[in-house]
């Protein structure tokens, strides 16, 4: 039977509710999202919400004064002492602690420390206490600065990633990294058999034939109005991915716009066991972004002023700095086996001058054959380590 068939009694949720009792690392996400979606509705959006905050609370931890109070706002850190941002890096990190049998997650951090600068002592230990993260000391007028940042880039992604930057401005004073590698096996996979080639309208209209998989079985599963959502667990059922369909009726700006940490609060509660089958496109994505112009509108505007930035917990004293750019590349590549995905972050940072018969269960039927939202999530801490908007699956 295809949907809609369940409960009309359904209402959707408080789109109103306040935010602020939410997670920051959830808050964040979905506020980073809704900004990226806004500027490219029309194109494929990937990214880890994850490897940004990591990288962003590094750098957020060396921030002083207005600088700090701005960051603190666009990440979603207002109110926290340094104990309460612990706590925040501790969830993140904590999906590679236990992993099952059929995911593999790295979870990298680094800071690239250039040697015309003094970082401070205290600044550098608590970066490799609290993130663990590998401190090197580097001179950026050399030219196998890139080289090297890319070699570790590629090894901590296994290879998905290998190029995150050509070259570095010799005025570099600092490079804070985050890299995620994610490779799952689904818990049902998809039979090979079973896929067939399909039209798939992207959101331009256009229809192409892409590889479209299935699965039958039960799944979680839930919907509104809106949309239909499904959730694909990776073997162990700790991880798992989440596919949000717009309704024919609707679309995905719509979704986009539902969206908040109070509304994913109220839908994730609200799936449940169903019979039914799922047809998911075969796709890859390949997706990069400067997220500066993002994070300005969240809030982070002092931070990219020169005149303005305070960092006076990593270097205190001329030459002043500031961030200069937020790169973010992330990958994708999602078939009948499962899911591998990676994601780096990159903060760069430049100096001023640097048996009884019943009645037969009724059935969903979802087809994913027009553009649609899907989350990666780790269902024991609720971190998002991946996120995107598939519009186009051949682009």
């Amino acid at each position: 039977m295809r949907w809609p068939f369940t409960r009309r009694n359904m209402k959707p949720p408080d789109l109103l509710a306040d935010d602020r009792a939410f997670a920051p690392e959830i808050r964040f996400t979905f506020k980073l999202f809704r900004e990226l979606a806004a500027r490219y509705s029309s194109a494929n959006i990937f990214f880890s919400p994850s490897s940004v905050m990591l990288c962003l609370t590094i750098v957020y931890d060396g921030a002083t004064e207005e600088t700090r109070s701005d960051m603190a706002t666009a990440l979603q850190l207002s109110g926290l002492d340094f104990a309460g941002v612990d706590g925040v890096v501790s969830r993140l990190r904590s999906v590679a602690e236990e992993q099952d049998a059929g995911v593999r997650l790295l979870v990298s951090n680094s800071l690239w420390c250039s040697l015309r600068i003094r970082v401070d002592p205290a600044f550098r230990a608590r970066t490799h206490e609290v993130y663990d993260a590998e401190v090197f000391e580097i001179d950026f007028a050399a030219g196998h600065v890139a080289d090297k940042i890319n070699a570790w880039v590629s090894e901590k992604t296994d290879g998905k990633i290998a190029r995150m930057v050509d070259s570095l401005d010799r005025l570099t004073l600092l490079v804070a990294l985050n890299a995620i590698y994610f490779k799952g096996i689904w818990k049902q996979p998809f039979q090979r058999s079973w896929t067939r080639d399909r039209p798939f309208t992207t959101g331009l209209g256009k229809q192409k034939i892409v590889p479209l998989m299935l699965q039958r079985g039960r799944f979680r599963y839930f919907e509104q109005r809106d949309f239909q959502a499904v959730v694909l667990p990776y073997q162990g059922a700790r991880m798992a991915m989440y596919v949000f369909l717009p309704a024919a009726k609707s679309n995905l700006k719509k979704v986009h716009e539902l969206l908040s940490a109070a509304a994913w609060e109220e839908w994730t509660k609200k799936f449940a066991s169903t019979l039914g089958s799922v047809h998911l496109p075969r796709f890859k994505m390949n997706y990069e972004a400067s997220l500066k112009t993002a994070l300005t509108a969240l809030g982070m505007a002092s931070a990219f002023d020169p005149k303005r930035a305070e960092f006076g917990r990593i270097h205190d004293g001329p030459p002043p700095i500031w961030l200069d750019e937020i790169l973010h590349r992330a990958v994708a590549e999602v078939n009948e086996e499962g899911t591998e995905a990676a994601a780096v972050t990159m903060t760069v940072m430049r100096a001023l001058s640097a048996t009884r018969r019943e009645p037969p269960e009724p059935e969903f039927e979802i087809i994913v054959n027009r553009p649609f939202l899907f989350l990666i999530r780790d269902e024991a801490s609720g971190n998002i380590l991946f996120m995107g908007s598939l519009v186009d699956p051949t682009s």
